[in-house]
């Protein structure tokens, strides 16, 4: 709570200092979800309550809650100004690692932009409107890959590209590589990235096109931790130890090698709410200099309110292949060390009533995360899973309170018809307004 306070204080004053602006906002997500097992109460169902689609599950709880200041915190040499955030997520206040609970903490610093002339329908006035076509951003900045860091929430449930992923020590215990003997009925699971990570970002929008779209090509170019959010600091205040990538610990006698992740991602406009693209993620780690490697491919097309058509679409494909050059004399059945590839299909549709008041959504995903599967006789093993989802959100307040209930149906897990359902409701709440001028 110190640290928190420091935080706020030390923002507040240097906006003060500097004569800006200071925006205040929350954010808060009041849930509840339970899962609705088969009769037969199948193994699927138990796998099903370890899975990040529930959590923590069969309860009340704060999904989210964000404090954010942000603002125009001065200017430059030439009289732009620079840009700063910091976010606060007291929904994880329970996490040992007390730095955890900033979730964004950046600035961003225009480097060039671009200046274009429009003219008004009626041909009666011109505007100048400036473009920010490279952006220089540091600190704990938003991850752009695929949706994530577009996903507005119309479901309670999170982007495809975060909510599919499993935690380092599902494959790395605390002194290293899980042994094999430990990997019983255990698969691998997609592990993209989270929301938000520490590191640097260029990022821009250009070619505008009057009357067809205020940027052609928008772009952002990444390099980061690779650890999410949560671990750029343990509890002593040094740099994150981690057993999974990112921290170099006594590299090349057993350990694992200093890495950085580096994505780019690019769309392109063609009309104003519509987003064609993709993004190409690398997560290179050293298990004894050996050269191991993540890489990512998200591709994306989505629409939203496009030529004033009441339609929020998203399609993505996600593809993971993983390199493990260090799991010699690890079989082949055994999924920790070897080299797999994984997929996720997701597809939304959902449509806008009365100015997107009421906003019905369905929602397909499927999840194959190990393509190469076999059992222990070398036949191929389906571990594929898929799930139906059925909900919306409804603003109950304009700007301040939406209701979001979800069912999901999960079609098949592990390759196997399934009879489990899940269920969520969501109260969202924000509130925003000025403290400083």
């Amino acid at each position: 709570m110190k640290r928190i306070l420091t935080l706020c204080l030390i923002l507040g004053s240097i906006a003060s200092f500097a004569g800006a602006t200071v925006n205040l906002s929350t954010e808060t997500w009041f849930d509840y979800n339970t899962l609705v097992t088969a009769p037969n109460g199948s193994t699927a169902s138990q796998n099903i309550n370890t899975n990040a689609q529930l959590n923590p599950g069969g309860q009340f709880f704060i999904g989210r809650a964000y404090l954010t200041l942000s603002g125009d915190l001065g200017t430059d040499f030439y009289g732009d100004p620079i840009y700063e955030r910091i976010t606060i997520d007291f929904a994880n206040a329970a996490l040992s690692n007390a730095a955890g609970l900033i979730k964004y903490a950046y600035f961003d610093y225009d480097l060039f932009k671009t200046t274009y002339t429009s003219v008004s329908d009626d041909m009666s006035q011109t505007n100048s409107t400036s473009l920010k076509s490279i952006v220089f951003s540091a600190g704990i900045v938003p991850v752009y890959f695929g949706n994530i860091s577009f996903w507005q929430y119309p479901l309670p449930i999170k982007d495809a590209v975060e909510l599919y992923k499993n935690d380092s020590e599902y494959y790395y215990g605390e002194q290293g590589p899980i042994a094999s003997s430990a990997q019983t009925n255990y698969k691998p699971g997609l592990k993209v990235c989270d929301s938000a990570d520490l590191g640097l970002m260029l990022s821009g929008r250009i070619i505008p096109i009057e009357g067809v779209t205020s940027s052609l090509v928008s772009y952002y170019i990444q390099l980061l931790n690779g650890e999410g959010y949560k671990n750029y600091l343990n509890n002593n205040g040094a740099p994150y130890n981690s057993y999974y990538a990112a921290t170099n610990i006594n590299a090349g006698n057993g350990g694992y090698g200093n890495t950085l992740t580096y994505q780019f991602s690019l769309f392109l406009s063609p009309l104003d709410g519509t987003l064609i693209g993709g993004s190409y993620r690398v997560n290179p780690y050293d298990y004894a200099d050996n050269g191991n490697n993540e890489t990512y491919l998200d591709l994306m097309v989505s629409a939203k309110n496009v030529m004033g058509i009441p339609i929020d679409f998203v399609f993505q494909y996600i593809n993971e292949n993983v390199t493990n050059n260090w799991s010699s004399g690890v079989t082949t059945t055994d999924p920790c060390g070897n080299n797999f590839n994984g997929v996720v299909y997701s597809v939304s549709l959902g449509y806008g009533f009365a100015d997107w008041v009421v906003e019905p959504m369905i929602r397909y995903d499927y999840l194959n995360p190990w393509t190469g599967a076999t059992n222990s006789s070398g036949s191929f093993q389906d571990v594929s899973s898929s799930i139906l989802y059925f909900g919306g959100s409804i603003k109950l307040d304009q700007n301040n309170l939406t209701f979001k209930p979800l069912v999901g149906k999960y079609l098949t897990e592990n390759g196997q018809p399934s009879g489990d359902w899940l269920v969520w409701v969501e109260f969202a709440y924000k509130l925003n307004f000025t403290i400083w001028q």
